[in-house]
C-alpha cells in the first residue's frame, strides 16, 4: 500500500473514531442525565420521608397509613400504591392536588396550611419532596425508566400483545413503589430515632423482664427518664407485629429538695411531689425513707427517716430524692392497640402523640387559597347504632334525615371531598343489594361497613369496591352487599375515616 493510501486509511479510521466517540459521548450524556433524574426522584422521596417524620406523623401515622394504622389517627392514608400512579395524566393532576393540599390545607378538616406563603413552615421544594414521597415521582413527570417502560407497553398494546404490555406496566409500577418505599422507610427510621428513650448513661430504655398480656407493672432497665402519668409509651417499634401502646399510670417519683432538711425533719419539701405515693421507699443520698403521706398541692411528702438500716442525715437544697425502683404501673393496650406478651429486652419508645381535635382549617377568618368557607353544619339526626359498633368521630359529617333505600336492587352513593352525599341507608335483611359509589371528588375514596363485630378491617366487614380498595376521583365502583341480621351498622371511607361517615339500617 502506498503512502497516499495509508494516509487516507488513517484519516478514515480517525474520522470513524471521532464519530464513534461523539456517539458514545452523546449516549453517555443521555444515560448520565437519566440516572441523575432517577437519583433525584429517589433522593427527594427520602427527603420527603424525613419531612414527614418531623411534621406529619402525628395525624397520618409513623407508616403514613392514617386510620388503617390506628383508628385514632385523623389523617388520610398516604402510603398507598393508588397514589403511585403510572398514568401520566393522573400523575399531573395528582401532583397538583397533593401539592395544593399541603400548601393550603383542607377547609373544614384538621389538615392545616403548610406553605410558607400561607403562614406555614414549608417552602415549595419541601412540599414537592413530600409529594415525591407519596407518588414516587419528582414533579409531575415519571422517572425516565418508567417513561421508557410505559412507552414500550403502549407499543406492545398497539400490537395486540396485552400480556407484554401488562408485564411492562407492572415493572414501571414496581419502580415507583421502590422509590416511594425508600422514603417511607426513612420516615419510619427517623420516627424510631425520635421516639427512642435514652437514660443519663446513654443506654436505650428496655424491658428488664418478660411481661404477660395482663401484667400492669413493667420493670425497666431505667425508669428515671422523665416519665409522667398519662404519658404514652410504645413497647416495640412502630410498624412491627406485636407493637403495643401503654399509658403510664404511675412512674417512680423523682424530684429535688426545695430547701435544706435536717436529720429530724420528717416533711420533705420538693420541687414536685406529683409522682410520689405512700408506702414507697425513696432515697436521698445514702439515706432511705418510707413515704407516709403525699401532699401534691403543697409539693411535700411526709416520711419515716433512716429505714432499711440507713441513718437519717442532713440534705442540702437540690438533693435528688427518688424512688430507686424501676417499676412503672401502666394501662395496657392503650391507643386502641392490643395487650400482648413482650420479652425482656424489648425496646420502650415514647408513644404516639395524641392528635389534635381542632381547630378546623378555615373555621375562622378567611379560608386559605381562595377555598370556600366550610359549609354550615347540618343539624342531622341521631341514630343509635347496634351494640358494639364503632363510635362516630367528633368531626364526622352529620347523618342526613333523608333515608335512601334500594331502587331496583341498587343504591347509588355519590361522594365528594370529603363527604358521602347519601349517608343514611336502609337495606333489607338477607337480600343482596348493589351499592354503587360514584367519586365526584378528586381524592380517592371507598365505602367500608363495620360488621356485627363492630371492628374495622376484620372478616365480617363489607366494602365497596370489594376488598376495600380506593376509587380514584372521577371513577365509580360497585359491590353486592348482604346483611344476615338486623341492626344499624356504621360505614366510613377508609381514606377519610374521621370525616366521611354514615349508617346502614338493616331490616328495621
Amino acid at each position: 500500500m502506498n503512502t497516499s493510501k495509508q494516509v487516507n486509511v488513517m484519516i478514515g479510521l480517525l474520522f470513524l473514531l471521532v464519530i464513534t466517540f461523539g456517539i458514545y459521548f452523546v449516549w453517555d450524556q443521555n444515560v448520565r442525565a437519566e440516572r441523575a433524574e432517577e437519583q433525584q426522584a429517589e433522593e427527594n422521596a427520602i427527603r420527603g420521608g424525613k419531612l414527614f417524620a418531623l411534621n406529619c406523623r402525628i395525624c397520618h401515622g409513623d407508616q403514613g397509613l392514617g386510620s388503617q394504622e390506628n383508628p385514632n389517627l385523623p389523617g388520610a392514608a398516604l402510603n398507598l400504591e393508588s397514589y403511585r400512579t403510572i398514568d401520566p395524566g393522573q400523575l399531573t393532576s395528582l401532583h397538583q392536588r397533593l401539592f395544593e393540599t399541603i400548601r393550603c390545607g383542607r377547609v373544614g378538616t384538621l389538615m392545616p396550611t403548610w406553605g410558607e406563603d400561607q403562614g406555614g413552615t414549608l417552602n415549595n421544594t419541601q412540599m414537592q419532596q413530600l409529594v415525591a414521597l407519596i407518588t414516587g415521582a419528582w414533579g409531575d413527570e415519571h422517572p425516565p425508566s418508567v417513561r421508557k417502560l410505559l412507552a414500550q407497553a403502549q407499543v406492545a398494546r398497539a400490537a395486540g400483545d396485552e400480556a407484554t404490555a401488562t408485564e411492562l406496566e407492572a415493572e414501571a409500577q414496581a419502580i415507583l413503589n421502590e422509590i416511594s418505599e425508600k422514603g417511607w422507610e426513612t420516615a419510619l427510621e427517623l420516627a424510631h430515632e425520635q421516639d427512642t428513650i435514652v437514660n443519663a448513661a446513654g443506654e436505650v430504655v428496655r424491658l428488664a423482664r418478660d411481661v404477660d398480656a395482663d401484667d400492669t407493672t413493667l420493670l425497666l432497665n431505667d425508669a428515671h427518664v422523665g416519665l409522667s402519668a398519662d404519658q404514652l409509651l410504645r413497647l416495640g417499634p412502630s410498624g412491627e407485629e406485636g407493637s403495643e401502646v401503654v399509658r403510664v399510670v404511675q412512674a417512680p417519683g423523682s424530684s429535688t429538695l426545695a430547701r435544706r432538711v435536717g436529720p429530724g425533719d420528717d416533711t420533705l419539701p420538693l420541687e414536685s411531689a406529683a409522682n410520689f405515693r405512700p408506702g414507697v421507699i425513696v432515697q436521698a443520698g445514702s439515706e432511705r425513707m418510707l413515704v407516709i403521706r403525699v401532699d401534691a398541692a403543697a409539693n411535700t411528702i411526709i416520711v419515716m427517716r433512716g429505714v432499711d438500716g440507713t441513718r437519717a442525715q442532713e440534705h442540702p437544697r437540690g438533693t435528688l430524692v427518688q424512688d430507686p425502683s424501676n417499676e412503672v404501673v401502666v394501662e395496657r393496650g392503650a391507643f386502641d392497640t392490643e395487650a400482648r406478651p413482650h420479652a425482656a429486652g424489648t425496646q420502650v419508645f415514647n408513644g404516639p402523640q395524641i392528635p389534635p381535635e381542632g381547630p378546623l382549617t378555615g373555621e375562622s377568618g378567611t379560608p386559605p387559597c381562595g377555598q370556600r368557607p366550610p359549609a354550615p353544619q347540618e343539624q342531622g339526626i341521631q341514630l343509635t347504632p347496634s351494640p358494639g359498633q364503632p363510635e362516630r368521630p367528633r368531626n364526622a359529617q352529620p347523618i342526613q334525615a333523608t333515608v335512601t333505600e334500594p331502587q331496583n336492587g341498587v343504591i347509588e352513593v355519590p361522594m365528594q371531598d370529603n363527604r358521602f352525599l347519601r349517608n343514611n341507608l336502609k337495606l333489607p335483611v338477607g337480600q343482596p343489594v348493589t351499592i354503587r359509589i360514584v367519586n365526584q371528588g378528586q381524592a380517592p375514596h371507598n365505602l367500608r361497613v363495620a360488621g356485627p363485630d363492630g371492628a374495622w378491617n376484620t372478616g365480617d366487614d363489607q366494602a365497596v369496591p370489594s376488598g376495600g380498595g380506593l376509587v380514584p376521583g372521577g371513577q365509580q365502583a360497585e359491590a353486592s352487599l348482604t346483611f344476615q341480621q338486623p341492626g344499624i351498622f356504621a360505614f366510613r371511607c377508609d381514606a377519610h375515616p374521621n370525616d366521611m361517615w354514615g349508617y346502614i339500617t338493616v331490616g328495621q
